[in-house]
């Protein structure tokens, strides 16, 4: 498993990407192709994808980025 994040992080740093830790999320709004996104620190962020890979707190994030949480169904989970 790690090998496989580490794996994902080069392609992301190797795009130009930075990796943020300690970046709470304090809003996020769609303006035209990109995403402006408001860090608590004071940061603002701009992306063209957001991926909420919150977890438990997907809901949160999604609540956020005024979007509609995605709830699995028990079918869906087989």
């Amino acid at each position: 498993m790690h090998a496989l994040h580490q794996g994902y992080l080069r392609g992301l740093l190797s795009c130009g990407g930075v990796l943020r830790t300690e970046a709470a999320l304090a809003r996020a709004e769609r303006l035209g192709d990109l995403w402006v996104i408001a860090l608590a620190d004071g940061h603002t962020v701009r992306a063209r994808a957001v991926v909420n890979a919150a977890g438990a707190w997907a809901d949160v994030v999604a609540a956020l980025c005024r979007v509609r949480p995605v709830v699995p169904a028990p079918s869906r989970l087989r």
